[in-house]
């Protein structure tokens, strides 16, 4: 049986990281990116901090955090549309000096980033949800129904999805029309999360290969 392969780089895009905690990703996302230097994978994490800024290792991890003050937006959607550019910056940063093979999103606020961006990604693109805007609100306002069009168009630029809950795989398969095929239920509880992550990682990129091995082929 041949080795599975292994993901030279991957970057990990978040809204919140360690020491800033806002929900359960936070540590999950850390600890995702403490297992893959163990495996040998260049990791990096792009993330939001309301004040530090700048790229440091830490622990092996190479973190690049991206300030901008909460104060000076409206709106959690002003927020995001604002650090948007900054994001796209970082991640284009990396990919232009290393080989990435995987992109890992979390955070519903880190969606925008593919739109129209995410068609344009040579890396596979994954992203946990952990939320839908039905779930976090489900009334209708012109606020809401722009963040649920917002997370509609992002994931269907995606390759994988992982759903923290049953209810949010129920909602993108009956209200977002996303194909079953890219669904899996991965709890952020589990306490094999990363090893799991880890070996979808390594299916996405034997994936890539094939294709490309297929695509040479014609």
């Amino acid at each position: 049986m041949s080795k599975s392969k292994k993901p030279k780089g991957v970057i990990l895009v978040s809204f919140e990281y360690p020491p800033r905690r806002l929900t359960k990703t936070s540590d999950v996302v850390f600890k995702l990116a403490q297992h893959l230097t163990k495996q040998k994978v260049k990791t990096h994490v792009i993330t939001f901090d309301d004040w530090r800024s700048g790229t440091e290792v830490e622990k092996k991890i190479i973190v690049t955090r991206i300030p901008n003050h909460i104060p000076n937006n409206i709106s959690p959607f002003s927020t995001i549309m604002n650090l948007k550019p900054a994001y796209q910056s970082a991640i284009t940063s990396v990919l232009q000096k290393e080989q990435i093979d995987v992109i890992h999103f979390f955070n519903w606020q880190t969606l925008p980033l593919l739109i129209p961006w995410g068609s344009i990604l040579d890396a596979a693109k994954l992203y946990t949800a952990s939320t839908v805007q039905l779930t976090r609100d489900a009334s209708s306002s012109p606020h809401n129904d722009g963040i649920k069009k917002v997370e509609q168009k992002s994931l269907k630029e995606l390759d994988f999805i992982l759903v923290d809950s049953i209810d949010v795989m129920k909602f993108l398969q009956s209200d977002y029309d996303i194909d079953d095929k890219k669904v899996l239920l991965q709890p952020l509880i589990d306490i094999n999360y990363s090893k799991n992550v880890y070996s979808i990682y390594q299916k996405m990129v034997e994936k890539a290969d094939l294709e490309k091995e297929e695509k040479k082929g014609k």
